[in-house]
Parts: C-alpha cells; sequence; structure tokens
C-alpha cells in the first residue's frame, strides 16, 4: 500500500515540465468553438423570441431561466413584462432621466424620496405636473386622515396651495421656525403666507391671494388665512405653527404639545402636517395622532405596528428613538389625563414613574442628536 501512494507523486510533476511545449500547439480556441455550436438550434426551436437577453450578463449564482420570458407560464405576467420592455426601450435612458429630473428639483433632500404610495396627485389648473413630495396617512377614522409633506420651495408654493385648494384642507400644521438654518446655512423654509395680520401675498398669477386677516399667539401660532382663487372662490383655513419643535428632537413644553393636537381636530378634509423634510417631526406628530384615535375608539394601541405602517408610506418617518419613546410619552400622559379614575396594576405606578425618569435621562443625553447619528432597531425598519 505504501508503494503505491508513492508512484502518483512523481506522476504529478511530469506534466508540468511538459506544460510549456504541449500547451503552445493544442491551445483552447477549439474547446470554445465546440461550446458556441449549440447556439444555432436554440434560434432555429423557436424564432417568435425578440426580447431573448443574450446581452444580460446573468450573476453566477442566479439561473439563467430567471431571464428567459418563455418560462412564464402566466400569459398576463408574460404580456405585462414585454409591454414594459418595449415602453421603457421607447423612452430612452435620456428620457427617463428627464421625467425623474422634475421631481428631483421639487425634493428638498434627495436622500428623502416620495413614494407613489399614498402620493397625493396634483390635478389643480397651473401646476407643471401632478408631483409633490406629499403623502396621505390614513388612522383609524379615514383612510386620508392626514397629509404629511414638506415645507414648500420657492419653486413648490404654488404647488402647495394647489394642494390645500384641491383637497379641501380647513387645517395646516406646521413644525418648525422659518429662520431654521440648514446644514448649507440657509433657511429651511420659504414663507408661503403673509408675515403679520392684514397683509397680503400671492402665489403662481394673480388673482390667487392669501391675506391674514387674524393672528393669535399663545406659545403656538395660530393664525385664520383666506385664500382666494380663480373666479372670485375663497376658502378660510387655520394655520398653526410650532416654532419650538427642534429639528431631528422632541418638545420639552406639554403645554405647546396639547396645544398642537386640536389641529389634528378636521375630520371632513385632511389635515396637512410639515416639517422641513416631512419626515421627523410631521412622522412624529402623525403617529401620535393615530394612536391617539386608536385608543379612543377602543382599538389595539399598537405602536410598532403604526410606526412600521407610517414608515411604509413615509420613509424615514419618526427619525430616531427619541421621537419615538415621545410618541409612548405622550400616550401616557394623554391616557392619564382623560381616565382620571385609570388605576395601573399592581406596582404599574412605580413603574411608571421609572419609565417617565429613564426617559427623561435620554432626553438630556440625546441633545437633539440627529438622524444620522442615532442607530438603533427602529431606524432600520
Amino acid at each position: 500500500m505504501c508503494v503505491s501512494k508513492k508512484k502518483p507523486k512523481p506522476k504529478k510533476a511530469e506534466p508540468q515540465k511538459a506544460e510549456p511545449q504541449k500547451a503552445a500547439p493544442e491551445k483552447a480556441e477549439p474547446q470554445e468553438a465546440e461550446l458556441e455550436k449549440p447556439d444555432p438550434p436554440k434560434n432555429t426551436k423557436s424564432q417568435a423570441q425578440p426580447v431573448s437577453s443574450p446581452i444580460i450578463e446573468v450573476p453566477p449564482q442566479m439561473p439563467a431561466q430567471v431571464f428567459s420570458f418563455k418560462d412564464c407560464k402566466n400569459h398576463h405576467r408574460r404580456e405585462k413584462s414585454l409591454r414594459w420592455f418595449v415602453e421603457s426601450l421607447n423612452t430612452g435612458v435620456d428620457g427617463e432621466r428627464k421625467a425623474t429630473s422634475m421631481d428631483k428639483e421639487k425634493n428638498r433632500n434627495p436622500d428623502y424620496p416620495c413614494l407613489e404610495d399614498k402620493r397625493v396627485v396634483l390635478k389643480f389648473p397651473g401646476v407643471t405636473s401632478d408631483y409633490i413630495h406629499a403623502n396621505y396617512y390614513g388612522t383609524s377614522l379615514t383612510p386620508e386622515r392626514l397629509i404629511c409633506t414638506q415645507t414648500p420651495l420657492e419653486n413648490t408654493v404654488y404647488d402647495f396651495w394647489a394642494m390645500i385648494i384641491q383637497e379641501n384642507v380647513t387645517n395646516v400644521l406646521m413644525l418648525g421656525s422659518f429662520d431654521e438654518p440648514s446644514a448649507k446655512g440657509e433657511k429651511k423654509s420659504v414663507r408661503y403666507f403673509p408675515e403679520n395680520e392684514g397683509m397680503e401675498s400671492t402665489f403662481g398669477t394673480a388673482p390667487n391671494v392669501i391675506s391674514c386677516p387674524h393672528e393669535f399667539v399663545k406659545g403656538v401660532k395660530t393664525r385664520q388665512l383666506e385664500v382666494s382663487w380663480g373666479d372670485h372662490e375663497k376658502r378660510d383655513l387655520l394655520h398653526w405653527q410650532c416654532e419650538i419643535w427642534p429639528d431631528h428632537g422632541v418638545l420639552k413644553d406639554w403645554n405647546a404639545v396639547f396645544r398642537i393636537i386640536p389641529a389634528s381636530f378636521s375630520y371632513n378634509n385632511p389635515v396637512v402636517v410639515h416639517s422641513a423634510k416631512g419626515q421627523g417631526r410631521a412622522g412624529t406628530y402623525a403617529l401620535m395622532v393615530a394612536m391617539f384615535e386608536a385608543w379612543g375608539w377602543k382599538l389595539d394601541v399598537d405602536v410598532i405596528q403604526f410606526f412600521k405602517k407610517l414608515r411604509r408610506i413615509r420613509p424615514y418617518a419618526v427619525e430616531n428613538e427619541l421621537q419615538y419613546l415621545f410618541v409612548h410619552r405622550f400616550l401616557f400622559i394623554q391616557i392619564l389625563r382623560i381616565c382620571r379614575n385609570f388605576v395601573l396594576p399592581d406596582a404599574g405606578a412605580e413603574r411608571l414613574k421609572e419609565w417617565i425618569a429613564r426617559y427623561d435621562c435620554v432626553m438630556k443625553t440625546a441633545k437633539y442628536v440627529k438622524k444620522e447619528k442615532v442607530y438603533s432597531e427602529i431606524s432600520q425598519i
């Protein structure tokens, strides 16, 4: 047995010496040519395969059948796929770029996309396209309870007011200040209504006018605006502004929290809620309203499920863990304020005190940390 194991070792070394001499005459070209021979019979079997994709490089871990339309047993799926191929090829690369360039100009930040699901589609006369960075968010009451959107840009002020008129909005909530600086040092929001009482401003071309007959300041600014457009059409709406809610953060003043909750008390028409990007503060407020209404209608108060639903509609809504905890803190206070006879079982009162103390500790250490510095499980959803 030992002799038979030693013999193959020198045999392996012999072809290494003869490799450079035999490799030159044999070459690998005839082998490649033999592999190319099966190609003609494949084309002769079925001539009606104009969309077969030999130019697509299939990854080695993926079977080539994935890209073959003849394997699509579902007729409708095959027809839809072929239709999309034809439309995309007719549009071309430059056409697709042109189709998305307008949307990019209307987004405050390219890293915060607006999904087509539940997006508000503009149909108002005079808009350059049907696109606006705004999504419906439904609660237990109606599927279009709130509209979360970004603050208007200089080139989207007309689109913003067109959405308000089109959707019959009577309540608008602004979370943030007009003087908030961005990372580039520019102001995050454009003033889209008159600055002081008794003033007027226009959007688009006349006779589109916004006037501010009254203004009330109680920590949270409340204005009564009057919008007129077209042939002498007018509408009154309430504008709420919470200037002290910081970007990427939460409110410390609970009196201000309870002053902006009534902004959502418009059940026949959608309520527009906007912050700088329409994700962090606007998403937090939307989740607060949705959870409070679910509790009011005696439904399950499942914050994580409502949060996931919001994220599927509005990406990056509720930007960080501090805003997520803020929703729980709001529910604790609101339920205890309304249900004064509410008794916590066992040692619930002590546990609630511990929870609030821990929350306050997180509030102090977080210091309104920016989104990119806060990573947790909820930010991955």
